[in-house]
């Protein structure tokens, strides 16, 4: 029997870091989507159903807390882990994306690209385990 290769939607304005991460996910057998904003992000959704919907979010963003309950509400991210790549953000903001039920929060320049990968490798065998 095949094994399932773990998905992604990969929602990034910046299209050269997207594609980075998008090869190095790739590299590691994973199976990717790229989008460039969150409307596109959800559009692509509905094909894709990943297990994993990593978007970028501005601190200028309205609630971080109505955007995950949106986002969780529709039927092909219902199940798919949910993580929050912020460019800039305030200590608040990542208190308020965690307890919205974020699945991680990453800070940009704080992980390398085969970091990112690790950790979200690491948090989709959290999810199979439990």
């Amino acid at each position: 029997m095949r094994k399932h290769s773990p998905s992604l939607i990969l929602v990034l304005e910046d299209a050269h870091l997207r594609a980075i991460l998008a090869e190095r996910f790739e590299r590691e057998g994973w199976s990717t989507v790229q989008a460039e904003d969150a409307e596109d992000g959800e559009r692509r959704a509905l094909k894709a159903r990943p297990d994993i919907f990593f978007i970028e979010i501005h601190k200028d963003a309205p609630s971080i807390a109505k955007l995950l309950k949106r986002w969780k509400a529709l039927p092909t991210l219902m199940k798919a882990k949910i993580v929050l790549y912020f460019a800039k953000a305030e200590r608040g903001h990542l208190n308020e994306a965690l307890e919205a039920g974020a699945s991680q929060v990453i800070l940009s320049g704080t992980l390398p690209p085969k970091d990112i990968v690790k950790s979200l490798t690491r948090l989709l065998s959290e999810k199979k385990n439990v």
